[in-house]
């Protein structure tokens, strides 16, 4: 018998670490949920701001981005949040008009089966993309197209 905390496999127990106990899609339906019910509001529809669609591409380092999670901020931090799934390198949601502050989650599978036998997967991007995001957009009030290249290769200084 395993320990608790452990996770079974033929012959023998692991332990799990508690933050790599989520499955690849706990993380991105969260963010997608939490977007839609901050895009959504309380209350009237009719007190929220008209919405435009916005779509792209999100490549990192010239590859499309297989799987993650995109939002668009209000860059002074008042009003909603709208965000979206990517899936092979695409997104497509709609967004009220205004400058943005865009976060970008990328969720690469670990090969392994969670606790709750779903994939585990890990969110590899670099800060500079989601929680401290360098990104912005400027949505009009006409569809946008909003392509993110994302690099994770680091510049070497010369010396």
């Amino acid at each position: 018998m395993c320990p608790e905390g452990s996770q079974n496999a033929p012959g023998n127990c692991r332990q799990v670490s508690p933050g790599r106990k989520n499955s690849f899609f706990w993380p991105i339906s969260a963010l997608a949920v939490l977007a839609g019910l901050l895009a959504t509001g309380c209350g009237s529809n009719s007190r929220m701001p008209p919405t435009f669609p916005v779509s792209g591409t999100v490549t990192v380092d010239g590859v499309p981005l297989a799987e993650g999670a995109i939002s668009f901020d209000p860059a002074d931090g008042v009003g909603s949040v709208y965000g979206g799934l990517i899936r092979d390198g695409r997104y497509a949601f709609d967004v009220a008009a205004g400058p943005k502050r865009v976060s970008i989650l990328g969720m690469k599978q670990l090969g392994e089966i969670g606790p709750d036998g779903k994939p585990m997967a890990s969110q590899f991007l670099p800060r500079k993309y989601n929680t401290a995001s360098e990104l912005t957009a400027t949505v009009e009030p006409r569809a946008g197209e909003f392509p993110f290249e994302l690099s994770l290769k680091t510049a070497v200084r010369s010396r």
